[in-house]
Order: C-alpha cells, then structure tokens, then sequence
C-alpha cells in the first residue's frame, strides 16, 4: 500500500500523515532514551514494519 492509497483509505493528507511519521519517530527516541532499548525492541519492530509498509521506508 503507498501512502496515496492510505491518503484515500482513512480521509487523511500527506502533510498530517507526515506529521504523525514525525511523532511516531520523536515518541520512540524519548522512550528509548528515558527507559532503555531494551524495553522497546518488540515496539520498534512493530514501528519500523507500519513505517516500510505505508511510506517505504
């Protein structure tokens, strides 16, 4: 699926999907930092397949 695709899916634009990559990546690097890696291996994972699945990266 590419991110027109989900544009149309759920009534979102480009701009506020971008936004919400953005506070995906900023969340996770506060939460790595404040608890350890650790902790988020399995949620970076899942992160990181949601991100290569809607904007190909």
């Amino acid at each position: 699926m590419n991110i027109s695709t989900l544009m149309e899916k759920i009534g979102l634009d480009r701009v506020t999907l971008l936004r919400i990559k953005k506070f995906l990546e900023t969340e996770t690097s506060i939460l790595m930092q404040r608890e350890g890696k650790f902790m988020f291996n399995s949620f970076l994972s899942d992160r990181d397949a949601v991100l290569k699945k809607y904007f190909g990266e």
